[in-house]
């Protein structure tokens, strides 16, 4: 794997546009027990330059979200034709932007941010109510269910320093 792929979104955006599904990618949730995950979120030292390849300044900037790919998967026959997700412990977040990975299940993102595509939770239990709508050769069903998930959140520093020089379209008069 190359030196791109080593940060959690790259490895995420990578997963999504390989060839095949995301099964090799995201953490299959199970209503048996609380599915234990740790975020981290990436920082490390950033030099800044200008136009004229001069030094601009350095800053500690974040170079990965603390998120994570997760995956239900159905107990239902059928195929999965839609799915929704929210957090009990936090009523008013973002509904996540659900994948269909597979016939039987639904993938989206977990994020300690808040963010537009993935469904924010917290350090700690999160309570997630779910919904999964199957289509079968009857009529549409419809499964719900709870899940929960132990966040654990860490910050860790690289050492290595990261380069940002301007893009032409930046230079450009």
């Amino acid at each position: 794997m190359n030196r791109f792929l080593k940060a959690p979104a790259a490895k995420a955006l990578y997963c999504l546009i390989s060839i095949g599904s995301l099964n090799a990618c995201h953490l299959h949730l199970s209503p048996d027990s609380p599915t234990s995950i740790t975020l981290e979120r990436v920082f490390a030292p950033t030099i800044f330059y200008d136009c004229n390849g001069d030094f601009v300044s350095q800053e500690t900037l974040e170079v990965s979200p603390p998120q994570r790919w997760v995956a239900i998967e159905s107990d239902e026959p059928g195929e999965v034709v839609s799915g929704s997700v929210s957090n009990r412990e936090i009523p008013h977040s973002n509904s996540p932007m659900i994948f269909f990975p597979d016939y039987d299940e639904i993938s989206f993102i977990v994020s300690i941010s808040d963010t537009v595509l993935g469904l924010q939770v917290k350090p700690g239990l999160n309570t997630l109510d779910y919904e999964l709508v199957h289509e079968s050769f009857v009529e549409e069903e419809h499964e719900t269910g709870v899940l929960e998930l132990d966040i654990s959140y860490i910050e860790t520093y690289e050492s290595d320093l990261r380069y940002r020089h301007p893009t032409a379209e930046e230079c450009a008069p």
